[in-house]
């Protein structure tokens, strides 16, 4: 979590800033030659099936959801031979059934780098690596479960199982860029 915090910063930080023309007294100005523009998106996460879904479904309780939509935001940035993102998604999917509840909610962070094989006007080609990580919960309880505030002691408050899951990634990824406008 404290990494997601981190990246959301660092995407505040970069949305903030504009591009810098360095000039000299007597030459003419010059573009930057790494554009960088900030983007937000929908998309989804799709699993085949959890394993843990075959127990719920066993003992009647409601399954965890195996296409969740993903609401995101990042930063691209796309230079002469480097191009890349930063991106940052949430999901979230709630359940019911028989008196029972399932939330499940994650965070994910991914960064991209690619050397651009084609980059014309209107097309692009790219490959490199991608890092990813996606942090989840899983809250399933009994919609009638009663705490006692008076006693908190985990044993005597049932009704509540809460999983955590954290899976991340490193690989190879290609993108192809077509009807873009040049940068």
């Amino acid at each position: 979590i404290a990494t997601l915090i981190v990246l959301g910063i660092s995407l505040l930080g970069f949305s903030q800033e504009k591009e810098v023309k360095k000039c000299a007294k007597d030459s003419t100005c010059c573009k930057s030659d790494v554009k960088v523009h900030t983007y937000i998106g929908i998309g989804a996460q799709i699993h085949d099936d959890y394993n843990l879904n075959s127990n719920l479904r066993l003992q009647n309780l409601p399954e965890i959801n195996t296409t969740m939509p993903e609401f995101m935001i990042g930063l691209n940035f796309f230079g002469k031979k480097i191009s890349g993102d930063i991106e940052a998604g949430f999901l979230y999917s709630k359940v019911e059934k028989a008196g029972n509840e399932n939330k499940y909610y994650g965070f994910t962070g991914r960064f991209k780098v690619h050397y651009n094989f084609v980059n014309k006007e209107k097309v692009a080609f790219t490959g490199g690596l991608s890092l990813s990580g996606t942090n989840s919960t899983l809250d399933l309880y009994s919609q009638s479960n009663i705490i006692d505030f008076n006693d908190l002691t985990p044993n005597n408050n049932g009704g509540h199982l809460n999983l955590k899951n954290s899976m991340y990634y490193a690989g190879p990824s290609v993108s192809l860029y077509l009807f873009r406008k040049s940068f």
